[in-house]
């Protein structure tokens, strides 16, 4: 460029122009290229936070603030600090101008940019709270910064410092201030925690809680209980114990798990127990359920609650404060393993250990044992009238025996030998109680039988003095199940029903003296003795190889004995895992196996028969073989189950989350033989599903339940859940009888030779006082979506709205719902009338059991709009709105930003005697006022005040205010006509907010 003056550059559409001083010969692209590097100055005329949208920015773009030190990026999602992001469109930064000046932006690469100014985020920058000499009564101060004019704040107690929800003590108060709250009556004393809400329609809700709590105090108080102790009770449980002087008019206990500060949460966990008068002022309850190896701090609150007439109205609540703290370590229970022996005179009595029937043998897969050891009980079988049990244990414990549920006392200096008097025949159980020194039990269970009478002998053929053809003799006869049984010596199987049959060898003389002799478990002996004859004739059917006896003490064979026949079948008890089996050989010398196993001296064998199997016995003598059969099946003529669950359900059908727990005692198992249980639900459990196992496959089982004169009887499959069974409020009872496998095949069924076990259900009376729906027809509520466990709720209408509908539902069909102190029912619709101004609505949910739970509703109806605070015209010169001027509409925005540092706002109202301002500028008699703009986004505010003065409406138009940056960093020369043409051209580059404006050039020289 060689000659002064102004530059135009003309184009038929808009043009992009840049201008610029070079240092050094440049192409376009070195200009524009991507390794140019620019620098923007940013004039910063007012303090804040600005958002800077660099298009062409990376994270290699360089920021410095005004003070010029470099702000740093961090883009990265869900970041602490986090101030970038980084997408298709470029970079994004927010920026803290703490002092005008100029900001700097360096781009690797052309960049355009437009800043904008935020508003500032209202935060709560002050809140304490001083207790005032009035009981519950604090000082509140609070301050909210950056709050927007329609800023209401709420003061809520609430239980948890981290969940802003309770009780409202104040509300509508505005964004600053200094007010006293009197914490509201019936709540339990204790620490709580004060919590601010500010809220307004321009902002999400505002949070602070005081992180020290405030205390509330009841206007009296019972004493507080005295001399806690807690201490490990054995069997995982805790006693505490403590003093209550007041005991007589105590209606509840509760103890409270405490933090290692001693703090409770009164909401949480808790165990209340009734005062059982019997222990007096000295209380004792034992806690069960803990985890063990923890360390736990209790602190105990004694109740005292007085009704009304009618038994479930509170007319009032006193509690004490809570106790001292007492502290305990609950150990893992270490119960002692018990050894008992039984004394019965000069012969020690028969012991034989058995599992019981509910045990099977999948059950003891993969127990050591020791574990298998536990599961089994002892039979005891004595001729004695007079037995002592002796019991040791492998640690210190002091002991109890029961016989037949009856406590029998230890003999005269040993506590661990039990007398258990005379004894008549007849079967006695025994069960044996440990204690040892940690608390923990164990248990030990008997069945002790005390026979003295001589077990009967009968045979059938032959008679004595008979003559038998043949070279043996068949005896066959019966005696009692289970008795020993030898002839001659040899022992001779008995069956499941006392029957026997054996072949006698006659010797070469032809003359059999028989010598039966059967001894039963008590060691009670009968003999009998005969002597055959042998005619002398020779049988055809007889075999070296031949059985004297075949048999099973546990079955009976489906046919007599025969030596000529070798297949056999028999059925066992399902309780059985396994059976003796007897293959008595004819010659004695015979080598004779059982499963493929040899026999035991009295020619026997002991064989697994839990699934059924067939057994079979070879005899080999002189060269020959012959092999016997025995088929072994299952059944039982046990009528029993091996366990029995129940699990409850909600009104809706939903399984409870809580397994039901039945017991005969506390906390005792399913056992057996105990056919009666009880057991405690939630008034939320209205139905339970029982599951039954039988103990043997083949039984029925059936359920019965209701009332007596219309009961329901259902038949449920053996480990298959029953149909839902309807619980009542209070007790319930249920009835689970079986008929065993033998009973089960009859053609027509006898219940009447089942088993009955009965379950008897609690069902507490109901405790939810809890809403399940709460609404505004065709009115939104805050919170938009009801939850139960939120307390308040807001709504607001116009002036034109005097009535709202509301609709409510207890969560608990049994509950009493009540609005401002009118029982209402359970659910249904209640018109409200409302008042301008706020209108509050308490709503109460009354359970079945006395609780109550209050809800609180605020309606606020908006005020009749004065027409004295509208504007009659809105317009800002030479720039147009987006929308057309309404005067109830009080929020504009205008289409084009500007460069212009202020502007002139025409507005004039509706009513004379109305004042305007402009951003606190009165307007002057034409209704202009200018508003100064700073740079970026822009609220200008009009105010309309009434001309009493006493009200204010303000309208509001947004205008953005366009920003010039400064020419880049880097100065390149251009030297015109080669080195002929000294006179250089300068230029600065003009650009706000990423646009261009006209560029000007001055030639030096």
């Amino acid at each position: 460029m060689d000659k002064d003056g102004i530059w135009i550059v003309k184009s038929g559409g808009f043009t992009d122009l840049d201008a610029m001083t070079l240092s050094q010969k440049s192409t376009m692209a070195d200009l524009y290229g991507p390794d140019a590097v620019y620098t923007y100055n940013l004039s910063m005329m007012e303090k804040g936070k600005y958002l800077l949208d660099i298009a062409g920015g990376d994270l290699g773009t360089k920021i410095y603030g005004t003070d010029g030190t470099e702000i740093a990026l961090n883009a990265t999602p869900d970041a602490a600090g986090r101030n970038a992001i980084l997408d298709d469109t470029g970079l994004k930064v927010t920026v803290d101008v703490k002092s005008t000046g100029m900001l700097k932006v360096q781009t690797k690469g052309y960049a355009t940019i437009q800043q904008y100014a935020l508003a500032p985020i209202p935060q709560v920058a002050k809140l304490t709270a001083s207790a005032q000499t009035e009981r519950n009564a604090y000082e509140v101060t609070w301050q909210v910064d950056n709050a927007k004019p329609d800023t209401k704040v709420r003061l809520i107690m609430a239980n948890d410092a981290n969940e802003p929800v309770g009780q409202v003590l104040a509300d509508n108060l505005p964004a600053s201030g200094i007010t006293t709250v009197t914490l509201p009556a019936n709540n339990l004393p204790g620490d709580y925690y004060l919590a601010l809400v500010a809220d307004s329609e321009s902002y999400a809700p505002v949070f602070k809680t005081l992180e020290q709590p405030i205390s509330y105090k009841a206007s009296q108080m019972l004493a507080k209980p005295a001399n806690i102790k807690a201490v490990a009770s054995g069997d995982a449980g805790v006693t505490i114990s403590f003093t209550d002087a007041g005991y007589a008019s105590t209606t509840a206990y509760r103890i409270y798990p405490a933090d290692a500060n001693g703090n409770v949460d009164y909401n949480g966990k808790s165990y209340e127990f009734q005062p059982d008068p019997a222990l007096g002022a000295n209380q004792r309850f034992v806690l069960a359920g803990l985890d063990t190896e923890q360390t736990y701090k209790l602190r105990v609150m004694i109740v005292r609650a007085n009704y009304e007439s009618d038994g479930e109205t509170l007319s009032s609540l006193l509690v004490s404060e809570l106790s001292d703290t007492a502290e305990v370590f609950l150990p893992k229970p270490n119960p002692a393993k018990l050894d008992v022996s039984y004394e019965a005179g000069d012969r020690a009595p028969s012991e034989q250990q058995y599992y019981p029937y509910d045990v099977k043998a999948e059950d003891l897969n993969g127990l050591s044992d020791e574990e298998k050891q536990a599961l089994q009980h002892t039979l005891v079988v004595t001729d004695s009238d007079h037995v002592v049990v002796h019991v040791d244990s492998d640690q210190a414990a002091t002991y109890k025996l029961f016989k037949d549920d009856e406590e029998v006392a230890p003999t005269g200096g040993d506590s661990a030998a039990f007398d258990l008097g005379t004894l008549s025949e007849g079967q006695y159980r025994i069960e044996i109680e440990a204690t040892n020194a940690s608390g923990d039990t164990s248990h030990g269970y008997s069945q002790l039988i005390v026979d003295q009478t001589a077990p009967y002998l009968y045979l059938k053929t032959p008679t004595n003095g008979a003559i038998v053809s043949g070279s043996r003799a068949r005896l066959e006869g019966a005696t009692e199940a289970g008795t020993a049984l030898t002839v001659n010596g040899t022992v001779v199987p008995v069956d499941a029903i006392g029957h026997f049959v054996y072949y006698a060898s006659f010797p070469e003389d032809g003359v059999l003296p028989l010598v039966l002799e059967a001894t039963d478990a008590a060691g009670n002996k009968t003999v009998h003795k005969l002597e055959v004859l042998a005619s002398g004739t020779a049988a055809a059917d007889e075999k070296n190889t031949d059985l004297a006896a075949f048999g099973t003490g546990e079955g009976v064979l489906d046919a007599p004995f025969i030596a000529s026949q070798t297949t056999y079948k028999t059925s066992i008890d399902v309780r059985e895992k396994q059976t003796r089996v007897w293959a008595v050989p004819v010659d004695k010398d015979a080598e004779v196996t059982i499963g493929g196993e040899p026999v035991d001296e009295q020619f026997s064998a002991v064989v697994d028969i839990s699934n059924g199997s067939a057994v079979q016995a070879v005899v080999k003598s002189g060269g020959a073989s012959q092999t016997y059969s025995l088929n072994v099946t299952t059944e039982s003529g046990l009528a029993g189950l091996k366990s029995l669950e129940a699990s409850g359900l909600d009104a809706g059908g939903a399984a409870s989350a809580e397994a039901i727990e039945l017991s005969k005692d506390y906390g005792a198992p399913f056992a057996e033989n105990t056919v009666y249980y009880s057991a405690q639900v939630e008034n939320a459990t209205a139905s339970v599903r029982l599951t039954p196992e039988e103990a043997s496959p083949g039984s029925l089982i059936r359920i019965t339940s209701g009332s007596d004169a219309q009961p329901q009887i259902e038949a449920v499959s053996s480990g298959q859940p029953s149909s839902p069974i309807s619980l009542n409020v209070g007790s319930s009872k249920i009835t689970i009888e079986v008929l065993s496998p033998n009973d089960a095949a009859a053609t027509t069924k006898d219940w009447t030779l089942a088993k009955k076990y009965v379950v008897s259900f609690d069902r507490k009376v109901a405790s939810d006082a809890s809403l399940k729906q709460l609404a505004l027809s065709g009115i939104a509520m805050t919170p938009g979506t009801f939850d139960s466990a939120v307390l308040d709720y807001n709504a607001r209408v116009g002036a034109n709205t005097p009535s709202a509908q509301l609709s409510f539902a207890a969560a608990d069909a049994t509950s009493v719902v009540w609005i401002n102190g009118t029982a209402k029912g359970s659910s249904g619709n209640e018109a409200l009338t409302l008042a301008t101004g706020t209108n509050r609505f308490v709503i109460e949910v009354h359970a079945a059991d006395g609780t109550v739970q209050t809800y609180s509703l605020v309606i606020y109806r908006d005020t009749a709009f004065n027409t004295s605070l509208l504007l009659d015209e809105l317009s800002v010169k030479d720039m147009e709105l987006t929308t057309e001027f309404e005067p109830l509409t009080r929020n504009y925005q205008v289409k084009d930003s500007t460069y212009s540092s202020e502007v002139t706002v025409t507005a004039k109202p509706q009513v004379p005697g109305a004042t305007v301002k402009v951003n606190g500028k009165a307007t002057d008699e034409n209704g202009t006022a200018t508003a100064t703009l700073a740079a970026g986004l822009n609220a200008v505010q009009i105010q309309v005040t009434s001309p009493d003065q006493k009200e204010t409406n303000l309208y509001s138009v947004s205008i953005l205010r366009n920003v010039a940056a400064s020419a880049p960093t880097d100065e390149f020369v251009v030297k015109i006509n080669g080195d002929e043409n000294n006179k250089v051209a300068t230029g600065k580059k003009s650009e706000e907010n990423g646009k261009k404006g006209a560029s000007r050039i001055v030639r030096e020289g």
